[in-house]
């Protein structure tokens, strides 16, 4: 005689056999991202008192650059920061030819603490430069005699995506002697 086994109690089949597979290997680490170096100078070595000398601040070796902060400090003694938009309220710096600058989020000198904040962005449907150039520009009036500095605080690179880009920048200041 068959015996009958409830539904509920009955034994659960047992699973096939499945093929396994070898657990995946970790994802290869992201290629790093290139350092960009960011330097200021004077385009000149000298300057008389009296008369206008240039700065630069430029980047090298850059990978999709979009947006720039740039924080600098310099001699308010022998230097004044020339103003770059005198339609405007308080003393601007002219922004660089690198980049197509269309917001600018920051752009003062601050002349009590002889401080400079640049901050500028490009904005869609712009994309980012990679290379190499100018991304600020300013203008000083030689005020008095001795040897002035120009050092970058604090620079901060944005990609397109809106991630941080590591930078180098120097710990020199850029120096012009004022006669």
């Amino acid at each position: 005689m068959a015996t009958t086994v409830p539904e509920d109690t009955a034994a659960a089949p047992e699973a096939a056999p499945t093929a396994t597979t070898a657990p995946e290997a970790p994802a290869a680490p992201a290629a790093p991202v290139a350092q960009a170096d960011v330097v200021v100078a004077f385009e000149s070595a000298t300057v008389d008192v009296g008369e206008a000398v240039a700065a630069v601040v430029s980047v090298d070796g850059v990978c999709d650059l979009y947006g720039v902060e740039v924080h600098l400090a310099y001699d308010g003694d022998l230097l004044d920061v020339v103003d770059a938009e005198s339609e405007v309220e308080g003393t601007q710096i002219e922004s660089g030819s690198l980049l197509a600058i269309e917001f600018v989020v920051l752009n003062q000198c601050n002349d009590a603490q002889r401080l400079i904040d640049y901050a500028a962005s490009q904005m869609l449907p712009s994309e980012g430069v990679s290379g190499g150039g100018e991304i600020a520009r300013i203008t000083f009036k030689a005020v008095a005699a001795g040897s002035a500095e120009l050092r970058l605080e604090t620079v901060v690179l944005d990609s397109s995506e809106g991630s941080a880009i590591p930078v180098a920048i120097p710990s020199e200041a850029a120096v012009v002697g004022v006669e």
